[in-house]
């Protein structure tokens, strides 16, 4: 039994989505990766049966509807927007009611329409919220967190791209022919491409999502209600609600900025680190961000040190090398090999 071109690339977008997919998930990466992926690798695994075998309504023409909403939720959790399972599920509406239809073997002319505006309305949503991570981030971003701004909104003109190529190619009388390959055949390679560049960018900075946390202080971050604490209460809740929103790892962190998220004044917050802490803001900040790169230097030795000092909050190597100097009495590099031969040993 020969195999046809179409039925090789089905095969290798299968293998790539599937294997890409359980990757993801294994590492508890962003969910709408890993929904994209795994879907994919569904839906390709339709098309291959539906090319191979045919049947009366191919299954897999309802699986248009689940790429703009899990497209859309990719977006979002790399931009930190809001993510929660029942108001999620709801996008995928008309993706579960078309397969109902087809189930019952009912293919009904307005499908493709439907589906067409459908993913269009998501781009659009996706467009908007990388829109709005511009917006509302800091204008000063580490380079790390502005790449992903940046890649965000290409792989949203990308996704754009592919559907309206696709879609015009479906609306041909005769289908498209591009250096000998046809439409379904030039989509998937665009499919390919696209699988390959969302997860090797998972895979060189798995922590997006933290980084853009460190990289800006959120709106919705929670207020501490202090007025009713004693100092001592004051300082821990103070540490505590720096270190778990991550605010140290803030380029340009300020002292007001810091005293409006914890919902206190300058002077009070100024006052704890100095008399609690015995430490000024400066200090308090760059000691966390040592510490943070402590561990980052043992633990990810593949990672330079320029690299780590920015996801910190540091904003050049030359300032990272002074703090962590200060607080440890070694550079960065010296730190690293001294602690890197311990653990050999």
């Amino acid at each position: 039994m020969s195999i046809t071109f179409l039925q090789l690339v089905y095969i290798i977008v299968l293998l790539q989505a599937a294997i890409y997919g359980v990757y993801t998930l294994l590492k508890k990466s962003p969910v709408g990766l890993t929904l994209f992926l795994l879907g994919m690798a569904l839906h390709m695994t339709l098309n291959l049966i539906y090319v191979s075998f045919g049947t009366a309504i191919d299954y897999s023409y309802g699986w248009a509807s689940f790429y703009g909403p899990a497209f859309y939720i990719y977006i979002r959790s790399l931009t930190l927007s809001h993510l929660s399972l029942w108001p999620d599920v709801l996008h995928f509406a008309l993706f579960f009611v078309i397969n109902a239809l087809n189930l019952l073997g009912i293919q009904p002319a307005w499908l493709p329409p439907v589906i067409g505006i459908q993913l269009f309305i998501y781009v659009g949503l996706s467009a908007l919220t990388v829109y709005r991570a511009y917006k509302l981030l800091p204008h000063q971003h580490s380079e790390p967190v502005s790449v992903t701004l940046s890649y965000t909104r290409i792989m949203v003109i990308l996704f754009a791209s592919l559907l309206m190529y696709d879609m015009w190619a479906n609306m041909q009388v005769k289908s498209p022919v591009l250096l000998g390959l046809e439409q379904h055949e030039i989509t998937l390679i665009g499919v390919f491409v696209m699988l390959h560049i969302m997860f090797l960018r998972q895979l060189t900075i798995p922590q997006l999502p933290a980084l853009i946390e460190a990289d800006s202080l959120r709106t919705d971050a929670p207020t501490v209600k202090t007025n009713k604490l004693h100092n001592e209460d004051k300082v821990d809740a103070l540490v505590r609600f720096v270190q778990s929103n991550a605010l140290h790892r803030t380029p340009n962190l300020t002292l007001s900025r810091l005293a409006e998220a914890f919902g206190e004044t300058e002077r009070t917050c100024s006052t704890l680190l100095n008399q609690g802490l015995n430490v000024n803001f400066a200090d308090f900040i760059n000691k966390m961000r040592v510490q943070d790169c402590e561990v980052a230097l043992i633990h990810t030795p593949s990672k330079s040190v320029l690299d780590i000092a920015l996801e910190a909050g540091f904003n050049s190597k030359t300032s990272f090398n002074t703090a962590f100097k200060k607080f440890t009495g070694q550079t960065p590099t010296q730190y690293r090999k001294s602690e890197r031969s311990d653990i050999r040993k």
